[in-house]
């Protein structure tokens, strides 16, 4: 008895669950990481400010 071909399954698109927890835990990292660099510079300024304030 003949059958036809079965379809190929298509590949599945989209991100997964697991795949999109790990890109916004990355995300964060990365802002915590340059918001302390940011913080830093700041202080930096704020320092440089004082000093040339006080010549």
């Amino acid at each position: 008895m003949w059958r036809p071909p079965e379809p190929t399954p298509t590949p599945a698109r989209g991100f997964s669950l697991i795949e999109l927890l790990l890109v916004i835990t990355i995300v964060g990292i990365l802002l915590a990481l340059m918001m302390g660099g940011v913080g830093l510079a700041w202080e930096c300024a704020r320092d440089t400010q004082c000093k040339h304030n006080l010549n």
